[in-house]
């Protein structure tokens, strides 16, 4: 299907301006759709409602650009605020969770009183969801299409008290030797219903110890940070960070569900929002950062972890793009190791965890690779052997696979599963030497 043109460079259909009553107030939404819609509307009293930190400051970034002087909110839920009869609007997008589509409509309809509507623009004309979702929750719903785009509107009806629904989903995960807990997601925050392998080969690898001060950078629905937390006891704290204020709520929710009390939240997306808990205090760092954006939030975790860990404190960061990120540790870490679990490679900032070789059954040959030194049986090794082979651009990081009985850290969350390690016949390391 040809895509459509985006919405944030189309004209505003007269249609749409009229349908308008009230106060505006505009749910989620890009930047520069939100810059484009209210500058050809000239609303001067919006209200835009962002679940995100980062993107909020974006969305006002671009207002400010624009000289527009509307209002941008961060809000875990958009029924925490009530509109009354003002005019909701979505954006509807091509791509995107269906599940947070379905929470947003519904979420908008709890938060109008009778008489209160809301307008939905469709970039196409096939948007079969929208139409279906208002006549769900609200009823009688018009719908026009101006210049190959669909505009749907509907009012709130007197009556209609249907009672609130969170769209939550149930997980049990069980990590180490901890019993298995039980955690709340919802839609709008990362991993809905599960906890993700990324997170799981973290824990696997992560050495956690009684009474550690834990940061858990990026925390969505909190899985690391309550492990983290079952493991520190109270003599511990974990602080839970995220620029998603819906993540938050979830994360705090779980760990009092789940018996962790000693811990804190933190909404942040830059340094500044975390300088106030106090640079080089934490002594554990877990992070599991997100794939879009280009990878620039991972390079953000990494500055952020290397001004708030502790001088030899431990950095855990899991990703799928390790060679990016070994470049942006070079700077901060003087030595790091990478450990290949679940398909995932955990970067890690560990003094105590010796490197191991990788196991001869583990090693995959390329045929294209530069060939490497033979790696000798772990007794044969000296205690501070390191594997050798150089990164082919001078810099990186040591590769380590996890074999059954070397590498694994202990006392930590769990057990890393056995992971091949790559076929390109190539070991990283983080190394000055020639």
């Amino acid at each position: 299907m040809k895509t459509p043109f985006p919405l944030s460079r189309r004209q505003i259909p007269d249609m749409l301006k009229a349908s308008i009553r009230g106060p505006l107030v505009i749910l989620m939404g890009s930047p520069a759709e939100i810059g484009n819609l209210l500058e050809q509307l000239k609303l001067p009293d919006a209200l835009c409602l962002q679940l995100d930190l980062h993107q909020a400051r974006a969305v006002q970034a671009e207002l400010a650009e624009r000289g527009i002087t509307a209002r941008v909110e961060v809000v875990k839920d958009f029924w925490d605020i009530q509109h009354g009869q003002a005019t909701v609007l979505v954006m509807a997008q091509m791509r995107g969770e269906r599940e947070l589509k379905i929470d947003t409509i519904d979420q908008a309809f709890h938060s109008l009183s009778t008489g209160g509507r809301i307008l939905v623009w469709c970039p196409t004309i096939d948007d079969s969801l929208h139409p279906e979702l208002l006549k769900r929750f609200f009823g009688k719903t018009h719908a026009h299409i101006c210049s190959n785009s669909l505009i749907l509107w509907a009012v709130r009806q007197d009556g209609d008290n249907r009672p609130r629904r969170r769209h939550e989903l149930n997980f049990h995960a069980r990590l180490g030797g901890h019993s298995s807990q039980n955690f709340i997601s919802r839609p709008g925050v990362f991993s809905y219903g599960k906890m993700d392998d990324g997170s799981r080969a973290l824990a696997e690898i992560a050495r956690i110890e009684p009474g550690d001060r834990v940061l858990d950078l990026g925390c969505g629905h909190g899985t690391l940070g309550v492990f983290a937390g079952l493991t520190t006891g109270p003599k511990g704290e974990i602080t839970f960070a995220d620029s998603n204020a819906r993540a938050l709520d979830l994360a705090a929710l779980n760990a009092t569900n789940c018996g962790v009390t000693h811990f804190k939240t933190q909404l942040a997306c830059e340094s500044a929002d975390l300088i106030p808990l106090g640079e080089n205090s934490f002594d554990v760092i877990l992070a599991n950062p997100p794939y879009f954006a280009g990878g620039s939030i991972a390079l953000k975790f990494v500055d952020l972890a290397a001004r708030m860990l502790k001088p030899g404190g431990r950095f855990y960061l899991v990703t799928r793009q390790p060679d990016e990120l070994a470049e942006a540790m070079s700077p901060h870490f003087p030595s790091f190791d990478a450990i290949l679990n679940r398909g995932y490679t955990v970067l890690l900032v560990d003094e105590q965890m010796s490197l191991r070789p990788i196991p001869e059954e583990l090693h995959v040959p390329d045929e294209n690779a530069v060939e490497e030194p033979a790696e000798l049986p772990v007794d044969s090794l000296e205690p501070e052997a390191r594997i050798q082979t150089k990164h082919p651009r001078g810099t990186g990081f040591r590769r380590r696979g996890v074999g059954g009985g070397g590498g694994a850290p202990r006392g930590g969350f769990g057990k890393p599963r056995t992971s091949r390690r790559d076929n390109t016949g190539r070991d990283f390391r983080n190394s000055r030497e020639d």
